[in-house]
C-alpha cells in the first residue's frame, strides 16, 4: 500500500475567511432564501425540496463573508451522524 503525503499550509494560505453559523433559531418565512442545514445535505449534493426559508431581509442583514457562494467549502461540526 502507498503512503499519502500531505502538506502541511496554514489556514489563511487556502482561505479568504472562516466563520460560523447561526447560533440562535433563525426566524422562519413562507418565501425568501433557503437556509440549509445539514439535514439538506443528501448524496454529497444540496437538497432544496424541503429546505427551510429565510426573508431577503434577514438574508441582506448577513455579513458578506457569511453567506455561502459557488465553491465554498461548508463544514458542519453538529449534526446528525451517518449523513
Amino acid at each position: 500500500m502507498s503512503k499519502l503525503n500531505w502538506d502541511s499550509v496554514k489556514i489563511s494560505d487556502c482561505c479568504v475567511s472562516v466563520t460560523d453559523g447561526d447560533h440562535q433559531s433563525i426566524p422562519l418565512s413562507d418565501n425568501g432564501i433557503a437556509f440549509i442545514i445539514i439535514s439538506d445535505i443528501k448524496d454529497n449534493c444540496i437538497d432544496f425540496s424541503k429546505a427551510r426559508l429565510v426573508s431577503i431581509d434577514y438574508y441582506k442583514k448577513k455579513k458578506k463573508k457569511r453567506k455561502p457562494r459557488i465553491g465554498d467549502v461548508l463544514l458542519t461540526i453538529k449534526g446528525s451522524f451517518g449523513i
